[in-house]
């Protein structure tokens, strides 16, 4: 996944941002132009989401696991929880969106809703704890200690804000990547 680390801002910002939402554009233009079939959206556009969600976990993971290879041993974050974290969105979001093919389908959920919202619950944690990981693995590199989440607060919410924050976590990313320590 070294696309993730070596790419440019713009070369991730293209892959992350324009190209998804630039196929959901034009399903949608496609769907809604002629003869209106939303039977078909609700197809299609799970799809269009999972492939979303895979190359930005991917983008995560490689951000995740190679910034953290670089750490000296001795104040690197373990990374297990990380990756389970990854996984885990990856896993639920292919659940997902075949409870949302189901649900937009009419068939009966029975108590799928049920099951669905802890499991979304626990999505968002890991969501979140992987931001906070790569920006703690962020700030730790640069800074060469442990930090604490004051220190790493900015490329946290860079990170959460992924649209804009590419544009500056980027930069940082291909700095990591280049240092040879």
């Amino acid at each position: 996944m070294d696309i993730f680390l070596k790419g440019k801002a713009w070369q991730v910002f293209i892959l992350l941002v324009v190209i998804p939402f630039g196929f959901q554009t034009g399903l949608m233009s496609f769907v809604f132009s002629s003869d209106p079939n939303p039977a078909l959206l609700f197809k299609v556009m799970p799809l269009i989401m999972t492939v979303f969600i895979v190359v930005f976990l991917l983008w995560f993971w490689s951000l995740g696991v190679k910034i953290n290879s670089r750490i000296p041993t001795d104040i690197k974050p373990k990374s297990k929880f990380f990756k389970f974290s990854i996984i885990y969105s990856a896993v639920y979001g292919l659940v997902f969106q075949l409870f949302f093919i189901s649900a937009a389908s009419g068939s009966s959920q029975g108590g799928a809703t049920a099951f669905i919202f802890p499991m979304h619950l626990l999505g968002m944690f890991c969501m979140f704890y992987a931001l906070y990981f790569v920006a703690k693995n962020i700030a730790t590199f640069e800074q060469a200690k442990v930090v604490k989440f004051s220190e790493f607060k900015g490329p946290f919410f860079l990170l959460w804000f992924f649209p804009i924050g590419i544009w500056f976590i980027q930069p940082r990313i291909n700095r990591i990547y280049a240092n040879n320590t």
